[in-house]
């Protein structure tokens, strides 16, 4: 197939897709985005509105891999005590966001495994950007939100070709080696990244979550926010490489950070402490699966 045919039926998909609309709580957390002057009692509110939300946003926060001091009964304690005002509000989003989409139809989707690959992400990449130097890196919270959605495209495909992906994922367990968008354009005709990218530009994402999105799949990293987008690929990489709970965790650092611009010891340990953690991370995506 042409790169051209690849082109045309990749939209096709999107054209017919059923895009469900962003619900009330997700555009109020969009907007709080670009808001500058934003305090816990805005974001607090926003998502006290919304209860399941504000269930799963107390849950995360008595977790044993955040450890409080005390219980947290609200969400006011959960951002000031545990979680923080830039975790909270990309995390709430990427929450609403998701359960905009139904992957139960799709056999072999794994909910629980999605949401450690999209925290695993979303806090690695997180971590390397309060790592790096601060020349003129764009603010952390951009890479927050970039690895929290940068699989969407994947739960999106999901609920819309709920056969052809579990085929998918039947042939990958098959055979491991096989590249899984190769995969997906041959049996869904589009992968989970040109997927993710189309829906961050409906929904109007903020622009350099566009660019992290659009990233994901492609062969060289360009643009205005190639820092973050680089940062973002390689924390989904570490983040699927830890991601199955059947397989054994890796004893020690495989260099998934360096080329980065980080030193080398600062990549090790990241990499190191996030494999030290992964098994309280594997239990922290099961409160939002």
């Amino acid at each position: 197939m042409t790169v051209a045919q690849t082109l045309v039926q990749e939209q096709s998909i999107f054209d017919t897709a059923e895009l469900p609309p962003l619900s009330v709580t997700a555009n109020r957390l969009l907007a709080l985005l670009s808001d500058p002057d934003l305090d816990i009692c805005d974001l607090a509110g926003v998502i006290d509105q919304d209860p399941p939300l504000a269930a799963r946003i107390i849950g995360l926060a008595n977790a044993a891999y955040f450890s409080p001091r005390a219980p947290v009964v609200n969400v006011y304690q959960a951002i000031l005590r545990v979680l923080g005002m830039n975790f909270v509000r990309n995390l709430a989003l990427s929450v609403v966001v998701a359960g905009s989409f139904d992957p139960r139809r799709c056999a072999g989707f794994n909910v629980r495994r999605y949401w450690f690959e999209a925290l695993a992400a979303g806090m690695l990449a997180h971590t390397l950007a309060v790592k790096a130097p601060p020349g003129g890196r764009p603010c952390s919270e951009l890479y927050y939100l970039g690895g929290l959605l940068h699989n969407l495209g994947l739960l999106f495909l999901a609920h819309v070709r709920p056969r052809q992906t579990a085929q998918v994922f039947a042939e990958k367990s098959r055979d491991p080696e096989q590249p899984l968008p190769d995969l997906f354009r041959a049996r869904v005709g589009a992968t989970p990244g040109k997927a993710g990218l189309w829906l961050a530009e409906c929904w109007n994402l903020p622009q350099p979550v566009v660019e992290i999105l659009a990233a994901v799949e492609a062969p060289v990293v360009a643009g205005d926010y190639r820092e973050p987008a680089a940062v973002v690929r390689a924390a989904m990489r570490m983040a699927r490489s830890c991601s199955p709970d059947d397989e054994p965790l890796p004893d020690r650092p495989v260099g998934h950070f360096l080329g980065l611009g980080l030193d080398s010891r600062i990549a090790d340990s990241v990499e190191a402490d996030f494999i030290e953690r992964c098994p309280e991370l594997r239990a922290l995506a099961s409160l939002l699966a």
